[in-house]
């Protein structure tokens, strides 16, 4: 036993150096805030430029708009990887080897000043002690910074080095955005179609079929339009421009080249 004191004693004097290590200053994350936001989406039934087909009956045009309610809620305690990580914190000590999964936060422990730059601290997994054990990452890229950290009873130290293996770099951690969206009843005078009725020698109609923002399964308002295609092939429709390719009996055969 007496012969083991030197190494008890080198032990002591190791854990004594490391627990006298300075420590940072660390302010806690912001924690989670929300945002939120109201707009509205169109959707159509066409493509600029691309050639469509439609039967009698059928639409040619239709056009809708919704009110979307977004709330974007930003987890600022929390960073999540952009891909899957194996890592190594080389401690003065047992190295600790923890692993990332895409996606999946981690927490964040707070924002701390040393060597003339801003670290933000995550934690990533838990000594034998139970102690934490966090890497340093830049502030601003998001990029592990070198540095694992320590928390010990006295506070976060820097000390030792973040080392990581994975498939095309070192990965970038960044604050996940939740996003809930809502979509609300249609909204605005842009809700109709325009149904094709066929053609009658050179005279195509069109239904053209208007909805409330409350129902668009039956129309407010309704109207037949008539179009000379002997005298151009291109008809308009507010701002909308319909190229007809072809108009029969059974379908009609067209391209949108302006809305």
């Amino acid at each position: 036993m007496k012969g083991n004191s030197p190494l008890r004693l080198l032990v002591s004097l190791v854990v004594l150096v490391i627990g006298g290590c300075s420590t940072v200053s660390v302010q806690p994350p912001l924690g989670s805030s929300t945002e939120q936001k109201q707009h509205k989406e169109r959707s159509n039934n066409y493509e600029i430029g691309r050639e469509q087909v439609a039967s009698i009956g059928e639409a040619v045009i239709r056009v809708k708009e919704f009110e979307v309610f977004e709330t974007r809620a930003i987890d600022s305690d929390r960073v999540a990887p952009d891909r899957n990580f194996d890592g190594v914190c080389e401690l003065p000590g047992p190295d600790l080897r923890f692993r990332g999964t895409k996606d999946k936060p981690f927490p964040i422990a707070g924002t701390t000043q040393a060597n003339n730059a801003t670290y933000r601290i995550i934690v990533v997994a838990r000594n034998l002690s139970g102690e934490s054990i966090g890497v340093a990452l830049n502030a601003d890229s998001g990029v592990a910074a070198g540095p694992c950290a320590h928390r010990t009873l006295l506070g976060w130290r820097l000390v030792g080095t973040a080392k990581f293996l994975s498939a095309g770099g070192p990965p970038i951690f960044s604050t996940p955005t939740r996003i809930t969206r809502i979509v609300g009843q249609m909204a605005g005078p842009d809700n109709f179609e325009l149904v094709y009725l066929g053609i009658t020698r050179q005279s195509m109609s069109l239904l053209y079929r208007e909805y409330t923002d409350q129902d668009f399964a039956r129309p407010a308002f309704s109207q037949t339009l008539n179009y000379d295609l002997s005298d151009s092939d291109v008809i308009a429709f507010r701002k909308l421009r319909i190229r007809v390719i072809k108009a029969g009996n059974q379908d009609i055969r067209y391209v949108v080249t302006a809305n």
